[in-house]
């Protein structure tokens, strides 16, 4: 159910204590138990989630120009800066260089 509803609003800036209240337990049970069949915790779940958009955008946004600001809300990201430093932390690179790969790749 916490796997459905993060995927279902990801992108609407949702945080855990949204996934929390939408289970109908405790924080504590649900990470618990999240974590037991996931092998990751909510907070990374939900952030891979946001991340692997981003890509879907950014590699979008090769033929149709989005800003890295749309991008960044599109995903649930406050600003552009948090996509940016997310992005980074989780992948190794920034979304602009990850999209310069991506172009690379679809001009080869």
């Amino acid at each position: 159910r916490a796997i459905e509803y993060i995927r279902a609003h990801a992108a609407s800036g949702i945080n855990i204590s949204d996934v929390t209240a939408n289970a109908r337990i405790s924080r504590v049970t649900l990470e618990r138990r999240f974590r037991r069949a996931m092998r990751v915790t909510l907070h990374r779940f939900l952030t891979h989630e946001r991340i692997n958009m981003a890509k879907e955008l950014l590699s979008d946004s090769i033929r149709t120009f989005r800003g890295l600001h749309e991008i960044a809300r599109q995903c649930g990201f406050s600003s552009r800066k948090r996509l940016n430093a997310v992005f980074a932390a989780t992948t190794g690179e920034k979304p602009a260089s990850w999209r310069k790969k991506a172009r690379r790749k679809m001009d080869a």
